[in-house]
């Protein structure tokens, strides 16, 4: 009885060690992910802060976008941005802002190494990067309270192709830079 489980023991483990052999020889390589013909790569609000105070000057506040053309035959003329600006206590208004060309790169097909040595190939585009601004007027919000501006839409002409993404930092590990700010009025620290 005793022989008779260690043979059993042996066709199973053998039977376990030749499975995965099989299954990884059928496996001829990793093939390109099939996208889009056009992507938002990215959006987020340029320099190191995100509260802007508006009890003394002006806030200009520049927001990149990023646009990704696998197709490589969308020629954008124009792109906006929609804002949702929230204030406590207040409905919700929305601002469009045009943003403005300011660089064009062709990025060639490539292979990149991921985990375990694995290849990946990449498809070339087009990325194309467009900068937005926003002006918020001296003293627009009341001493004390604090806005909330977050990007909601990316709008491409003329096709009029839309992105509507849940751009909010903090949503999600996989989401875009923080493309979340606030507006403030508070008096400077004595």
């Amino acid at each position: 009885m005793q022989a008779r489980r260690i043979v059993l023991a042996a066709t199973a483990a053998t039977a376990l060690a030749v499975a995965p052999l099989s299954v990884a020889s059928a496996h001829t390589g990793h093939h390109a992910k099939p996208h889009a013909a056009f992507v938002v790569a990215g959006v987020s609000v340029q320099g190191h802060h995100r509260v802007f105070n508006v009890a003394n000057a002006a806030a200009t506040v520049n927001i990149k976008v990023k646009l990704r053309d696998y197709s490589a035959t969308l020629d954008p003329t124009g792109v906006t941005l929609t804002l949702t600006e929230t204030i406590k206590g207040a409905a919700s208004t929305t601002v469009t802002v045009p943003a403005t060309l300011t660089a064009t790169k062709t990025v060639p097909a490539h292979f990149v190494y991921g985990a375990h040595h694995k290849r990946h190939s990449v498809k070339g585009y087009v990325l194309t990067t467009w900068v937005g601004t926003v002006n918020v007027d001296k003293g627009a919000v009341a001493p004390g309270a604090k806005a909330k501006y977050f990007v909601t839409k990316v709008n491409v002409d003329p096709t009029g192709n839309t992105a509507d993404k849940h751009y909010k930092a903090g949503h999600h590990h996989s989401c875009y830079q923080g493309t979340t700010f606030l507006v403030v009025n508070r008096a400077p620290k004595v």
